[in-house]
């Protein structure tokens, strides 16, 4: 798209400094819009070259994603609720068997205060039958 009309606003306001990029997928003379059809991947690809260019690499779930489409695999990161958002990315910059153990830890923690409250509600429930009106 190098033809196309494009805007750069960069800012340092937040934790680190970086930049957004506002594409007119619209070419100024011919009227044609750009494709746009897998770029999600091209750009995957792109950023993943550009941490390891930089001799860091910020996101390892990219990585491994990328790796497994290179292997013919189907990836796509699944929706997510903004909770569950926040843990992966204060976790993303880990590997991901410590990812995996991380998750587990925490799912076994959200499973045993599950069960705390259903057992609590059975007892309160139960109390209810029992006394009279």
């Amino acid at each position: 798209m190098e033809d196309q009309q494009a805007v750069l606003v960069a800012h340092n306001d937040t934790q680190h400094p970086h930049i957004h990029v506002i594409l007119n997928r619209v070419h100024p003379e011919t009227g044609k819009a750009a494709s746009t059809s897998k770029d999600h991947l091209k750009l995957s690809k792109w950023a993943e070259g550009y941490e390891r260019g930089q001799g860091k690499i910020r996101v390892q779930a990219r990585v491994n994603h990328n790796a497994r489409r290179e292997k013919g695999q189907f990836v796509k990161n699944e929706n997510i609720t903004r909770e569950e958002y926040d843990w992966v990315k204060q976790h993303r910059s880990l590997e991901p068997t410590d990812i995996r153990e991380a998750r587990s830890t925490r799912q076994t923690k959200e499973a045993a205060e599950l069960k705390q409250s259903f057992t609590r509600r059975q007892r309160i429930f139960t109390r209810s039958e029992t006394q009279p009106f």
